[in-house]
């Protein structure tokens, strides 16, 4: 093909790039992540109000963190039932239990976060997850008891000790492999490509706290726009 666009992902394009003996080794950002929840504890609360808005999540944000609050789900109902092979007499009181639960997925920046290495090793793909010069657990605990005590206040009980830390490269947000302006031109191609246009979250210049599916579509629709024109003219 005269040109590729390669939107497999940051893992699946680090590896391509290894295997294809292109470069020894590819670090791709990583922003840590812990899942937990918080239990409503009364029946309407000050940051949200459910007869009153149709989210389908909020977000709390600081400057080092951001969590990311669901509603509660049924769906945890029947999980709990085969994990703990509870008896039918106790569903309905699970039930009341469960809809107050919502899950929540907290989020630190790059700067406090981990990393993952992508290498070729012996002909095989080998990933690892480093945890790199900071501290992303000890970070997590800081902030997490910190927005505890805003849910708290708001009627939800939400404690650091419900939260399981994930590991570098455990978490939903990878990037940065090959940031545009430093590692890769403005259309997404590395040094070591000229017909490949990376177009996922590998040629991001950073990894934002929050969702970057919506920056990864757009900024792969700019560099298809980029290409056709450029060959247009």
């Amino acid at each position: 093909a005269n040109k590729v666009f390669l939107a497999t992902g940051a893992i699946s394009t680090a590896a391509i790039v290894v295997q294809s003996k292109l470069q020894k080794e590819v670090i791709i950002r990583d922003t840590s992540t812990a899942i937990g929840a918080a239990f409503q504890m009364r029946s309407s609360s000050s940051l949200v109000d459910e007869g009153h808005h149709s989210l389908s999540q909020w977000w709390i944000h600081s400057p080092r963190l951001l969590a990311q609050v669901y509603p509660p789900t049924e769906d945890l109902i029947s999980i709990m039932v085969k994990r703990f092979r509870l008896p039918k007499i106790f569903h309905r009181i699970l039930r009341l239990v469960v809809m107050r639960v919502h899950p929540v997925i907290a989020y630190l920046p790059l700067k406090t976060s981990g990393y993952v290495r992508v290498q070729l090793v012996n002909e095989i793909t080998n990933i690892t997850g480093h945890s790199g010069g900071s501290s992303p657990r000890s970070s997590f605990k800081e902030e997490l008891s910190q927005l505890s005590k805003l849910f708290l206040k708001s009627g939800y009980l939400m404690h650091r000790f419900m939260f399981q830390f994930k590991a570098p490269g455990g978490g939903y947000h990878h990037g940065s492999s090959f940031p545009q302006g430093s590692l890769s031109d403005h259309v997404g191609r590395p040094k070591f490509f000229r017909s490949v246009h990376i177009v996922d979250s590998s040629v991001l210049p950073a990894l934002p706290l929050g969702s970057i599916t919506p920056t990864v579509m757009a900024n792969a629709v700019r560099i298809a726009r980029t290409v056709l024109s450029e060959e247009k003219s």
